[in-house]
């Protein structure tokens, strides 16, 4: 392009943070698409050349071991969040399971006890009435 607005001649202007931002954006959109632009992104010299650019990082070699070592750590950070969260089920379940244990306990007993009461004050007053 020409000089974009630089006051005729002279260096262009440094992008500001905002059109940065929003240009990032726009190559991260062509990206997750896998490089297609649209026809309107073509008219876009600058952002064309942006997505060629990533383009080539993320298909060179090395680039390409890199995203693959990411990719592997994300699916062993997914798998380690996945055992973790079954060996918390598998705890809350036997801690569950030992809770209804002792209930079942607890309630066996206390009918056991209210038998014995019976059967004691069904013994005293048969001895009363003797």
């Amino acid at each position: 392009g020409t000089g974009g607005g630089g006051g005729g001649g002279g260096p262009p202007r440094p992008p500001s943070d905002l059109t940065l931002m929003l240009e990032l954006d726009a190559v991260a959109r062509v990206a997750e698409r896998g490089f297609v632009l649209e026809l309107s992104e073509m008219c876009n010299g600058r952002l064309v050349r942006q997505a060629a650019r990533l383009q080539e990082a993320v298909l060179a070699p090395h680039s390409r071991r890199v995203f693959e070592e990411l990719m592997h750590d994300e699916e062993a950070g997914l798998e380690r969040q996945r055992r973790r969260a079954q060996q918390k089920r598998a705890k809350r379940h036997r801690k569950a399971e030992l809770r209804r244990e002792r209930l079942k306990a607890e309630m066996e007993e206390e009918t056991a006890r209210r038998r014995a009461e019976e059967k004691r004050g069904e013994a005293v007053r048969a001895a009363s009435r003797a």
